[in-house]
């Protein structure tokens, strides 16, 4: 620890169980990306080194990888995102259209009682 203080580096501990609420991106985006981005590399070596000379294959370049990263990402449902996030309880679930309605409802009925009492 003196080391990394010499290196100026705080070093923060995280309480146990508390990993989850810090690494969102771990608890429940990074699977779904990770296999999406998995797969378009697999469809990358199924396209290109099939008819290739045995023991050679054709690496890919930067503008494929790019590619691969993009469909992985476009793959990841907002969805997934919000209810990770719900799930770690750093924010409430997203409100349903139904849900605002019925608040509204509700709200125009304690303001009609409140009027009543008036």
């Amino acid at each position: 620890m003196h080391r990394l203080g010499q290196l100026q580096t705080l070093v923060e501990i995280i309480p146990e169980g508390y990993t989850g609420k810090l690494q969102v991106m771990d608890v429940g985006v990074n699977r779904p990306f990770k296999k999406a981005d998995g797969e378009e590399h697999f469809y990358f070596l199924q396209r290109n080194n099939d008819n290739n000379t045995p023991g050679t294959r054709i690496l890919p370049t930067c503008q494929d990888v790019s590619h691969w990263i993009n469909a992985a990402w476009k793959s990841v449902k907002e969805e997934t995102i919000q209810k990770t996030w719900v799930h770690i309880g750093l924010c409430n679930p997203p409100m349903r259209p139904i849900d605002v309605l019925d608040e509204i409802e509700e709200t125009q009925i304690q303001l009609g009682a409140e009027a009543l009492m008036m």
